[in-house]
């Protein structure tokens, strides 16, 4: 292994020995150097191809889903559809908005000089409001529970 790493050492060495001497000769003739820019736009390209041999199109994963989504549905008799409307449901309901009801009262309103006003008349139900959209939520789980239940054993015995 040490003879091997040593003749490759040296060949490394003996190539670049005649490089100082090669320069020397072609500063008679000057070229250019390379833009830097255009080193990077090369660089630009290649990571271009390359990624575009590893990477899929942006849409690709979209597109086998909804052709596996197109699948099941044929296969199930829309269940599918029904867990897309399912699932977009839910997706609305995980970042809900704080219940408000707010009122205001703009500046200038009654007499030149008053202060305007902005209240919240749910502020002090806001604990109970957010306790009911927990009970409803469970409440419709359990409702599409059922529903689903009804529908693959429709689906079955048919």
């Amino acid at each position: 292994m040490k003879r091997i790493t040593a003749s490759l050492l040296l060949v490394a060495a003996l190539f670049c020995l005649p490089l100082p001497a090669l320069a020397m000769e072609r500063d008679a003739v000057p070229v250019p150097p390379p833009s830097v820019l255009s080193i990077f736009d090369t660089l630009a390209d290649v990571y271009q191809a390359v990624k575009n041999i590893f990477v899929p199109k942006e849409d690709y994963f979209h597109n086998k889903l909804n052709h596996l989504n197109n699948l099941i549905n044929d296969r199930f008799a829309g269940l599918g559809h029904l867990y897309l409307m399912l699932n977009s449901f839910f997706k609305r309901l995980n970042n809900p908005k704080e219940a408000s009801l707010t009122f205001t009262l703009p500046e200038n309103y009654f007499f030149s000089g008053s202060g305007g006003f902005t209240g919240d008349l749910l502020f002090s139900a806001r604990p109970y409001i957010n306790m009911l959209k927990a009970v409803l939520n469970g409440a419709v789980c359990i409702y599409t529970a059922i529903v689903c239940y009804h529908k693959i054993r429709k689906f079955f015995s048919e």
